[in-house]
């Protein structure tokens, strides 16, 4: 695969060293934007993602997640240290990284994750900020993954 051939300098071993947050999140949002399911490299972008997730900023949460869950990658460890993650700084995370990461967990089938509940708890709080495209998205993931949530979301606009 050529694609893949374009990679071997990236030892899957060495990766966690080179790179830090960001480098991991934004070359797995480069590869997912290419619909390049490299796994080796996804793989070592997991391991050395989960070893850093006490680093990761929002964006790197949201770039991460949503780059693993287009490729169609549910990599539980990593997806659990990501929950793990957003859920300690969730009321620091904006309404486009609640809404990106709220996808990528109900676009894998993530149903039911205590993430999911956190950030519709979070988005019931923000309302009163007003209704975007980004609290949209939020709905439906919310919606594909626990309809009870998206009642209560529902009648907090109403």
């Amino acid at each position: 695969d050529g694609a893949g051939s374009q990679v071997g300098w990236l030892d899957p071993v060495a990766s966690h060293y080179y790179f830090g947050p960001q480098g991991l999140a934004n070359t797995a949002w480069a590869f997912a934007t290419l619909r390049c399911p490299h796994a080796p490299l996804l793989a070592s972008i997991a391991a050395a993602a989960i070893r850093r997730m006490p680093q990761f900023a929002a964006q790197n949460l949201a770039n991460t997640s949503w780059a693993f869950a287009k490729l169609g990658v549910e990599h539980g460890t990593l997806f659990a240290a990501i929950s793990a993650r957003a859920i300690a700084t969730i009321g620091h995370l904006d309404q486009r990284v609640l809404a990106n990461t709220a996808w990528s967990f109900a676009w894998l089938g993530l149903r039911h994750d205590p993430l999911l509940h956190a950030i519709a708890s979070e988005s019931l709080t923000r309302f009163n900020e007003g209704v975007d495209d980004y609290t949209h998205g939020t709905l439906w993931s919310i919606w594909r993954s626990s309809s009870a949530d998206l009642g209560d979301l529902l009648r907090a606009v109403q």
